[in-house]
């Protein structure tokens, strides 16, 4: 009985991803400690008179916090089917829809 198929009561699990096989941790791992590295010296060159590096050490960690913000983006994507319809119940109570399908026709 080889050629029958094992089914299994259990739901089907989609494998996580590790941190050798998911590509976007590459910039989490390498981006961020690299931005940390980049501020600190940047503050070593503000201390010893260069005024434009203040700049420069407030906007690396800034970078920081928006390469681990797109990495959690970019790893828990969203259920958009609520918010369409949100959004059609609230265009369609604006809009008068026969009204506008009728105008539309015209066209």
């Amino acid at each position: 009985m080889a050629d029958e198929l094992w089914i299994s009561d259990e739901p089907e699990r989609a494998p996580r991803a590790s941190l050798v096989n998911d590509p976007k941790r590459k910039w989490l791992l390498l981006g961020i400690p690299l931005c940390i590295v980049l501020a600190i010296v940047e503050l070593g060159r503000a201390f010893s008179g260069n005024r434009r590096s203040w700049v420069y050490v407030f906007e690396w960690p800034f970078f920081a916090i928006f390469i681990g913000y797109m990495y959690w983006k970019l790893t828990h994507p969203t259920n958009f089917d609520e918010l369409d319809l949100l959004i059609d119940g609230v265009l369609r109570s604006m809009v008068n829809v026969e009204k506008f399908n009728q105008v539309f026709n015209k066209i």
